[in-house]
């Protein structure tokens, strides 16, 4: 099978299951859904491990890298003049265009009726369902869709690093994401893209920073290398929650209304003229 259609085939396979699973897991509160999906995250790779035949148990699957198809190769050729490119080159093109894809894809959902349905269910479920909207219904396509942006994403990491395992995915990587889901902004689309570059690269800056100052004892900066990042995860999540819990995204976006209330206010001033009155508007 081209790998090209593997990808969506793979959104598909688990956006249904995702679905399926948000059937039951609309009977369960907050703090009980979070156990279950905790739960199904420890069981799933064991279960996986077992049809060996055709999962590879605890061998996993060995991915050959993927050759640019010859429209990519033709269209890079035209606009550089080096080597033609190469698996990793296209990789990183399919991963860029399969992202671009995806957020276009959630920004004009959250335009839409549905988004506006989801946002007023996050804020106050009660006064959504007395207004007519389908509460269940809504959840369960939640489930849906992120499931299928989990299975995009997943079939994207095991082609660039040709191997896949139940392994591949552990729990760490889940708390992984879900840290940098919070440090961007929960409820923001730019959101997972700054947690995302915050998670995995902010780690790697302070282990090589500690590692490269001389004040530092040796001792401390191995210890440090080892366990940095859990270390930068902690600390980033307590700041974010306690001084952003909205999130970088959320941050942001307050300081630039804020901003441009400041503008506003100034130009009034300077013209002479008052705000209007809210009470008279």
């Amino acid at each position: 099978v081209d790998y090209l259609v593997t990808i969506p085939i793979a959104g598909l396979v688990t956006g249904l299951i995702g679905f399926l699973l948000g059937i039951p897991a609309l009977r369960l509160s907050a703090l009980y859904l979070a156990l279950a999906t905790f739960a199904l995250a420890v069981v799933t790779p064991s279960l996986i491990k077992r049809p060996a035949g055709l999962t590879g148990g605890v061998q996993g699957i060995l991915i050959s890298s993927p050759d640019p198809p010859q429209f990519a190769k033709d269209a890079f050729a035209s606009v550089t003049s080096g080597p033609p490119m190469s698996s990793d080159q296209w990789m990183y093109y399919l991963s860029l265009i399969s992202a671009l894809v995806l957020f276009w894809l959630a920004w004009n959902l959250i335009r839409r009726r549905p988004g506006r349905a989801l946002r007023a269910i996050r804020d106050r479920e009660v006064a959504a369902a007395s207004y007519g909207i389908n509460i269940a219904g809504y959840k369960t396509m939640a489930f849906g869709i992120s499931a299928f942006y989990a299975g995009i994403g997943g079939s994207l990491y095991g082609l660039a690093i040709g191997f896949v395992s139940p392994d591949t995915f552990p729990l760490a990587l889940s708390f992984q994401l879900l840290v940098g889901t919070v440090v961007g902004g929960l409820a923001s689309i730019a959101g997972p893209l700054i947690g995302g570059v915050f998670t995995f690269w902010l780690p790697i800056v302070s282990s090589q920073f500690v590692g490269s100052q001389p004040w530092i004892p040796a001792q401390i900066a191995s210890v440090f290398q080892k366990a940095g990042p859990a270390v930068t995860y902690g600390a980033l999540l307590i700041v974010i929650m306690i001084f952003a819990p909205n999130g970088v995204a959320g941050l942001i976006r307050t300081g630039y209304m804020r901003l441009q209330a400041r503008l506003r206010g100034a130009g009034d001033r300077g013209t002479g003229q008052m705000p209007p009155d809210p009470q008279t508007v």
